[in-house]
């Protein structure tokens, strides 16, 4: 048994019902069947710590190339550009990338300060 971390899950849960709060997602997982990665395993401490996230990156990350053009949801933003989440063929949001502000449109900027 380890410990899979919020942060640690796959955009795809908070992407289907961005209207839920972290708690309702958790709950809404028990008895639910997902890939996770081993990213830490500390026998002394008998700590296993698990991350669907980088799971999800392992097999769709060798689908996203320089150039391609993604639909994406946002996810967060803070000063520094908007992390955003990947949707792909199958509709599903698998990965989350940053858009750093300096690849944001001004003008976009500037009605985000003006709302």
């Amino acid at each position: 048994m380890g410990f899979l971390p919020f942060p640690q899950l796959s955009p795809v849960h908070a992407s289907k019902e961005p209207e839920k709060s972290i708690q309702e997602i958790a709950q809404g997982l028990i008895g639910s069947i997902m890939s996770v990665k081993v990213i830490l395993a500390d026998e002394d401490n008998k700590k296993l710590i698990f991350s669907e996230k980088e799971a999800a990156w392992s097999k769709y990350s060798k689908q996203v190339n320089v150039g391609d053009i993604f639909e994406v949801r946002v996810g967060y933003v803070e000063d520094y550009g908007a992390f955003v989440h990947l949707r792909f063929p199958d509709g599903l949001y698998h990965l989350t990338g940053l858009i750093h502000v300096s690849e944001v449109s001004w003008d976009l900027i500037q009605m985000s300060e003006i709302s």
